[in-house]
């Protein structure tokens, strides 16, 4: 079953975000939104992995906004203690 479109629309939201950090994080472009700590030093092979990381998150949520059942998976997938 699909989401319902606000949900929809917040998820893929959600998408671009994660593939704009995740872009941020592999090009090495310290923009302070993409970025949480963006004044500490500069880990280039720490910075890959996020960013891969982050485009799996993104085909998550994207998975999400196609099916509702996932959509529990994806927010469970971010949860931080």
């Amino acid at each position: 079953m699909a989401p319902s479109p606000i949900l929809k629309t917040l998820l893929l939201i959600c998408v671009a975000f994660f593939l704009c950090m995740g872009a941020a994080h592999f090009l090495g472009l310290k923009v302070p939104v993409l970025f949480i700590y963006f004044d500490t030093p500069f880990y280039a092979y720490q910075d890959r992995i996020i960013s891969f990381t982050l485009v799996t998150y993104a085909a998550l949520f994207f998975a999400a906004s196609r099916d509702r059942a996932v959509v529990p998976f994806a927010l469970i997938s971010i949860w931080r203690r």
